[in-house]
């Protein structure tokens, strides 16, 4: 087992952080933060941050370890990982990962291209380059240069489009082609043994919707008015989280607050889509399981 990672995925409101504090039980665990919302210390309560109880009860790493105007990625993420990891194991304890964002848990298992960080005025270059020319035609110049990505990333997905068209003006060579080099993992002597977490798509929407009303009960909502009254960048991670956008658009008074909130369980239910279809053609190695107590058993066995 000291070579073991376990990891816990799952799309939103699965019930991801419960499994990890049953594991925990167990085993002598470290639990060590895979979901790129719950980086951010800004929004505890809206990124639904494991409780400072549970915090108390087992050790917990990378979670509130940016604010929100910092960016954060995944090749930065692998990197705290990979320390967060070996730390555990120096400690005799077992790690163990637990978050919904796949791409992080697949690039620290797999590796990614080395490609370069972004400046910040090629980034902005990119934003400035995209507002003036709309989505279509900044689109349509990207699949000029980048084919592969232009098939690959939606006309509105502004996030993909200026980072796969800033990687071009950083280097001159299209995302796509850095995407072919070859693949080192980050811990390649490490053994992962995980589960995702699945009780269901209508069990899940259903969740999903209560647990926004019950953060708005909780402080979601000054946790917005503070990122709010800092008239931050509206493109960083933190400002995309769930629930933020919506309830910006009525601080702002585009949009009731009922709406607002119908708007926000609207986009979280199709991001628990989007994150079942991508585990299934991503990730197919973590099995599924509809219950907390098949899934841990399954992680459990032959350990």
């Amino acid at each position: 087992m000291s070579h073991t990672v376990f990891i816990i995925g799952g799309p939103t409101a699965s019930g991801k952080s419960a499994l990890a504090m049953l594991l925990a039980e167990k085993i002598p665990a470290v639990i060590i933060n895979a979901d790129s919302m719950q980086v951010y210390r800004e929004i505890p309560i809206i990124g639904a941050h494991p409780t400072p109880e549970e915090q108390k009860i087992i050790p917990h790493r990378l979670y509130s370890i940016m604010g929100a105007e910092e960016r954060g990625s995944v090749s930065r993420w692998c990197e705290l990982a990979k320390a967060a990891i070996e730390a555990t194991f120096k400690a005799e304890k077992v790690p163990v990962l637990v978050g919904g964002t796949g791409m992080y848990l697949l690039s620290l298992m797999k590796g990614i291209s080395d490609i370069p960080t972004m400046d910040d005025e090629i980034r902005d270059q990119a934003q400035a380059e995209l507002d003036a020319m709309g989505h279509e035609k900044f689109h349509a110049r990207l699949a000029e240069k980048d084919p592969e990505a232009g098939e690959r990333i939606k006309i509105g997905d502004s996030q993909r489009l200026i980072r796969a068209w800033g990687v071009y003006l950083q280097t001159g060579i299209a995302l796509s082609t850095w995407h072919q080099k070859k693949l080192e993992p980050y811990l390649p002597h490490v053994t992962y043994k995980g589960i995702f977490l699945n009780p269901g798509r209508e069990v899940l929407y259903k969740r999903s919707d209560a647990r926004f009303l019950s953060m708005l009960e909780n402080g979601a909502m000054e946790e917005v008015i503070s990122l709010w009254e800092r008239k931050l960048d509206p493109s960083l991670p933190a400002m995309r989280a769930h629930g933020v956008p919506e309830l910006i658009e009525y601080l702002d008074g585009r949009t009731t607050r009922e709406k607002a909130v119908i708007d926000a369980q609207t986009h979280t239910r199709n991001y628990i889509k989007r994150q079942l279809t991508w585990h299934r053609n991503q990730m197919p190695m973590l099995p599924e399981c509809g219950t907390p107590e098949a899934a841990l058993e399954l992680l459990l066995k032959n350990t």
